[in-house]
């Protein structure tokens, strides 16, 4: 059975460093057998009930499309202010919003939580918050996660992991990741 993975980065910097660990995740991904793209984030206005009521905006509809047609999922996340972005939480808020023709999303996706940050947390702090969004949308959470510390010495030049241990660890996650989705489904 081929799997779809969908992948969302909480960051819009084109070249951060949670992007590109994204891509790495997702290239794992494929090798493994699972079609693996990320879908973004950046043209979802601010949640607001009152835009909800005329209609879901192009760019929400897109997104929630995406998400819901996926076998699994990746949220990539970096940590602002010991939380997840205002961004990733708002797209997370729009597409949890049930509609006539997509009424639940999330529920019963296994999801593959990751981050990295400059400094040696992490990103854990933010990885509670968003692990809390997800279990209260219901969603299956892999219980092991990637998280890359003090990001500038992990990456190197081309956008790969610099450390063995890092580069195993993501490679130990996402098989989990597809043992997890394969199981359930």
């Amino acid at each position: 059975m081929s799997l779809r993975i969908v992948g969302v980065c909480g960051s819009l910097r084109k070249e951060s460093y949670n992007r590109k660990l994204l891509k790495l995740i997702l290239v794992k991904l494929a090798t493994l057998g699972a079609g693996a793209e990320e879908v973004s984030i950046g043209d979802i206005p601010l949640y607001n009930g009152d835009i909800e009521e005329k209609g879901i905006p192009k760019a929400v509809q897109t997104f929630k499309e995406e998400l819901k047609s996926a076998d699994g999922l990746v949220f990539v996340t970096p940590e602002y202010n010991w939380s997840i972005p205002g961004v990733f939480k708002n797209a997370i808020d729009w597409a949890s919003r049930p509609s006539s023709d997509i009424p639940k999303i999330f529920h019963g996706q296994v999801v593959l939580q990751a981050g990295s940050s400059d400094g040696a947390r992490a990103t854990v702090r933010a990885q509670q918050h968003l692990l809390s969004v997800c279990q209260t949308l219901k969603l299956i959470v892999l219980p092991q996660q990637i998280l890359i510390a003090n990001e500038n010495e992990a990456f190197d030049n081309q956008g790969n992991l610099a450390r063995e241990s890092d580069l195993k660890q993501l490679e130990k996650v996402a098989e989990k990741f597809i043992e997890m989705i394969r199981k359930l489904k």
